[in-house]
């Protein structure tokens, strides 16, 4: 079995990981000492083969899933502008739509004290089919962490169901 977890260099915990125009995935790493510390390597490297199988957590679905009506939307509203997809401008309309439907909530009341409050107390709201829910207690907005997985040319894809597989293979 090939070893999964080879990288091109050891690294630490990532502070990003981005896809470019050829669906390779690029890692910002955050150098701490297992990683650049006392190496002359970029914090910025392209992952590519090494990580295949490697499955990456993300806080916001994935932005080619147009099935989710939000996503949809998303794309939608990039492509006229020459954008492309992403993880991470996905993840700013997302907080983008929230802080919209947030102000519709606060009335007159347009201050960032009134803007929390109405967040917090609407509770849940409903982006495009994503339910963000928020209290006193809780400023998350998301309950699901949604996985990709890495392949062997670099590019990634959904992981719509994690199954046990055999040490053996």
């Amino acid at each position: 079995m090939a070893n999964w977890a080879a990288t091109p260099r050891p690294w630490s915990h990532p502070l990003a990981v981005t896809v470019d125009s050829n669906d390779h995935l690029w890692v910002f790493d955050r150098c701490e000492e297992a990683g650049c510390t006392n190496s002359k390597a970029s914090p910025v490297f392209e992952l590519g083969a090494d990580g295949k199988g490697v499955i990456v957590s993300q806080v916001v679905p994935f932005p080619w899933d147009a099935s989710l009506q939000v996503v949809a939307d998303y794309q939608a509203a990039i492509k006229p502008a020459g954008g492309e997809p992403d993880f991470v401008t996905l993840e700013g309309y997302l907080a983008g739509r929230l802080a919209i439907a947030a102000l519709d909530k606060t009335g007159a009341d347009v201050t960032r004290e009134g803007l929390i409050k109405a967040i917090k107390e609407t509770g849940k709201f409903d982006i495009g089919g994503l339910p963000m829910t928020f209290s006193a207690e809780k400023n998350e907005g998301l309950d699901k962490v949604f996985l990709t997985v890495i392949q062997a040319d670099g590019s990634f894809k959904a992981v719509e169901k994690l199954v046990k597989v055999s040490s053996k293979d």
